[in-house]
């Protein structure tokens, strides 16, 4: 049984409220401690999800944290990333 190979999307632009820009008032330690690796400490199990999308990985974590995080290393080294506008909050049309 085999199993389609699917691909990362990631967003292509941080969103209006992207909790990596600079004048962000959140805590990132604490929210990225939520997906540290335990084991190997600078890197990540997962990956943040845009808070305007439902399945597209945050521009701003992707910008930052890309080669951190092992399913973004594996995605970049197989060619499975593909940049997306998902913006759940957006009243133009998806491109």
């Amino acid at each position: 049984m085999s199993k389609d190979i699917t691909t990362l999307d990631v967003q292509r632009t941080p969103c209006a409220t992207c909790i990596y820009r600079p004048e962000s008032p959140l805590g990132l330690a604490s929210l990225e401690a939520a997906i540290a690796d335990p084991q190997m400490p600078g890197f990540f199990t997962g990956y943040r999800i845009c808070h305007h999308s439902t399945r597209a990985v945050c521009a701003g974590f992707w910008a930052r944290h890309k080669d951190a995080c092992t399913v973004g290393q594996l995605a970049q080294r197989l060619g499975l990333v593909r940049f997306v506008r998902d913006d759940r909050f957006s009243t133009k049309e998806p491109l």
